[in-house]
């Protein structure tokens, strides 16, 4: 046997999966490894992917977990190593889906989040330009102009998930990032769709923008 993971709870070493040696436990020299380190293996990650994907589904079941794009956001969202929230986001044009994309730590502004993240201590939706990570619609907006796509033929489908892949309910279908809207807009978006009530709902780049002022300036309170 190559290797093999176990957990490292606050209450000790605790191995979920060792039913599984039927013909003896193998005699493990224990170490420590990073969770970059387990899933910088590919198969591992999309082992890690799956499971996730049906651990979230189990405990919070909704319609979305049967539709191929809220999963492309799902998968995406869990490259995201943000401590706060992680967000997945898919490119569609037309028919065809082009790419997912993470919030993910830039590191030039690695310093807002070491050791604790500074937005754990911010309002949600509020100081939008604070924060150590590159949003994933940003990196959306980055990907289309890298390669030549015209924003105003494309629509992003944005879910968001607490960290490990519980999803985020919004209460109402806002979309609620002044930071990312203003760019949204200043591109041509052809919109934006956020989950909200078990289905995508369609909102403009303009309608976007209108209404993550709002939050803002915190005439509206924030659903996380």
């Amino acid at each position: 046997m190559r290797s093999h993971y176990v957990n490292g709870l606050p209450s000790g070493v605790e191995d979920f999966t060792a039913p599984q040696f039927v013909n003896g436990y193998p005699d493990l020299k224990l170490e420590e490894r990073t969770r970059a380190y387990v899933l910088g293996n590919e198969r591992t990650k999309q082992r890690y992917k799956e499971l996730a994907w049906r651990f979230s589904r189990t405990i919070a079941p909704s319609p979305m977990f049967d539709d191929t794009i809220y999963r492309g956001c799902f998968e995406a969202a869990l490259e995201s190593d943000c401590q706060k929230f992680h967000v997945g986001c898919v490119i569609k044009q037309g028919g065809t889906t082009i790419v997912a994309t993470a919030n993910t730590k830039n590191p030039i502004l690695e310093g807002m989040c070491t050791p604790t993240c500074i937005r754990l201590g911010i309002t949600s939706r509020t100081e939008s330009m604070l924060g150590a990570c590159d949003h994933a619609e940003e990196r959306a907006l980055d990907y289309l102009i890298d390669n030549r796509i015209d924003p105003a033929t494309c629509e992003f489908y944005v879910a968001g998930f607490a960290p490990g892949g519980i999803p985020g309910k919004r209460a109402s279908p806002e979309f609620t990032c002044l930071r990312c809207a203003n760019q949204l807009v200043r591109r041509h978006l052809k919109a934006i769709n956020v989950e909200c009530g078990d289905a995508w709902n369609a909102i403009t780049a303009v309608d976007a923008l209108k209404q993550s002022v709002a939050y803002a300036l915190q005439q509206k309170k924030a659903y996380v």
